[in-house]
């Protein structure tokens, strides 16, 4: 009995010892699929706590009790990161998709970091799981941390962390490499001469660290034949001659755009007085800068005094404006998030009305009224089956308002893809079409066969609207749409504060619109059969 005890007792011991081990240098790669097209790996324990990272953490430091509460509030937090690495590449149905990966040498509170990368829009999801619109966020192991893109998450959950491809990504604090694929090949294609043979390469890799008071910069470039490599040479050399106006071309674009931009948000502003301070530092440096050969590979390192950084970004006074700058830019990304997340959902919408017309044989109704005329309905009802929501659909009257006594507590349901991804959930929708007077949709009673046929849209089907987001909700049963008059004001479009707006088209695609777009082409995308052309740059 002893003897088992002891067992139990050593077996306990290993097992705390083990649990939260440190994850090895690159280990978190291994989260990436083998078709990774871009990747990266960020050494943040170093960095953090070494010269690169020092005035940004004493600054933050120097925040007192609100460091010491922001600490508290974020999972992991900065002092207990140690790698942070991810990548990107395109999923099999051709849309982008990413995976940023993250190990912590404390257990991560999974709650925490989901508000932290989420924002408080997170939903706890199945198997440990928490999501917000279109990106996803698992915590496979206590110490470790996967966000990105739903289908990624998901895929690199199941398929187990494998082994780390790790080449070129292991050396200094923060580590790039790029490996060829179809879509960069595509984008090579069309880089101009005489710089064609330099987009040749099979691989690159920049990696930064630091050697004392000194930053280190080291690019190596992978070629498939000793020849490619030799002609990305000479390209190097034709481009070192044509450096010099490029340089004064490019400080000249930046002034030009500081000049025209006194209105742009503090970010934009930021970054093109960076970005002349980094053109201002690369000519300085540009005709010592030694490029070698080496069989398949053209290298070059660069060293740059960690003073000069400060001086053109990355001091203590400019890292004060960088964290100022954290929340906003956390805020774009969340917005662009919201809007990818939008997008899906009005795609959603025209593929579930195009479904409806090759069963009816015609597009719904934008409203539905009684044999007397009355509105009843939307037509976002009628197209429940085809979302997802045929309980929903089973249970509705038909022969009854959206909000008479059985349809009132359908209405009130929250039906995701009508929602607003940015907002908190609830029974109201920004998606709404427009009815009558050309428009694609009109207003028909219950039962009657009426509606717009797809061989009616003459003006094709990339020119016409068929759904667009507005700047006033409304509850998604409600017979609240927009009739359309050709001679009155347009109403406000986007959500409140953008300067875009969504349109889901009647080809299937969804597309921003500026909300500056000229009244009269407005119309004529709303318009289906009105046989004007729009001009190829009607929406700049």
């Amino acid at each position: 009995m002893k003897y088992q005890q002891f067992l139990i007792t050593v077996a306990l011991s290993v097992w705390l010892a083990t649990s939260h081990v440190r994850a090895g240098p690159g280990e978190s790669l291994g989260w990436l699929p083998d078709d990774t097209m871009v990747s990266f790996r960020i050494d943040f324990k170093d960095l953090w706590r070494g010269p690169l990272g020092a005035d940004t953490r004493r600054l933050v430091q120097k925040g007192g009790a609100a460091f010491a509460l922001l600490q508290l509030q974020m999972s992991p937090r900065l002092d207990d990161i140690d790698e942070i690495s991810g990548g990107a590449w395109v999923g099999p149905d051709g849309s982008p998709a990413f995976i940023i990966a993250m190990s912590s040498a404390q257990p991560v509170d999974g709650f925490k970091a989901a508000y932290s990368f989420l924002g408080p829009s997170a939903r706890p999801g199945p198997s440990g799981t928490w999501e917000a619109g279109e990106f996803l966020m698992a915590r496979p192991t206590g110490n470790e941390l996967i966000f990105g893109t739903g289908p990624a998450v998901r895929a690199a959950i199941g398929r187990k962390k494998g082994v780390a491809k790790s080449e070129g990504l292991l050396e200094g604090q923060i580590a790039i490499r790029m490996d060829r694929h179809p879509v960069l090949e595509a984008l090579a294609a069309a880089v101009p001469e005489p710089f064609g043979p330099l987009a040749m390469a099979k691989s690159a890799r920049l990696n930064l660290g630091t050697s004392g008071d000194k930053a280190e910069a080291r690019l190596t470039v992978r070629y498939g034949t000793e020849k490619d490599a030799e002609k990305a040479l000479e390209a190097v050399n034709e481009a070192r001659k044509m450096a010099k106006p490029l340089f004064d071309q490019g400080r000249a674009q930046v002034r030009r755009e500081l000049g025209q931009k006194a209105e742009s948000d503090i970010a934009s502003h930021f970054g093109m007085v960076m970005g002349l301070g980094w053109l201002n530092l690369m000519e300085k440096g540009i005709d010592a800068q030694k490029v070698e050969k080496k069989g398949l590979e053209l290298a070059t390192r660069a060293e740059i005094d960690i003073a000069d950084l400060n001086g053109i970004g990355i001091g203590p006074l400019q890292a004060g404006i960088a964290v100022g700058m954290f929340l906003p830019a956390v805020q774009k990304v969340r917005d662009a998030a919201s809007r990818t997340a939008s997008m899906n959902n009005m795609k959603m919408l025209g593929m579930a009305l195009h479904n409806y017309e090759a069963s009816m044989g015609r597009f719904p109704p934008a409203v539905v009224t009684d044999k007397d005329g009355k509105p009843l309905y939307s037509w976002r009802v009628l197209i429940l089956p085809y979302i997802e929501q045929e309980a929903v659909f089973r249970a509705w009257k038909m022969d009854e308002p959206w909000d008479g006594p059985n349809n009132r507590r359908l209405s009130e349901m929250v039906i995701k893809t009508f929602c607003e991804p940015s907002e908190p959930p609830s029974n109201r929708t920004r998606y709404r079409v427009f009815h009558g007077n050309g428009a694609l949709f009109e207003t028909s009673t219950v039962g009657a066969k009426k509606g717009t046929r797809i061989n009616e849209i003459l003006d094709g089907t990339s020119n016409t609207i068929m759904v667009v987001q507005t700047r006033e909700s409304v509850p998604w049963a409600a017979p609240d749409e927009i009739a359309y008059d050709p001679k009155k004001p347009l109403p406000e479009l986007g959500l409140p504060g953008a300067g875009h707006f969504l349109a889901a088209y009647a080809d299937g695609s969804v597309r921003s619109l500026k909300t500056t777009i000229k009244p009269q082409w407005l119309h004529q995308l709303i318009q289906k059969a009105d046989g004007i052309a729009l001009p190829d740059d009607f929406d700049k």
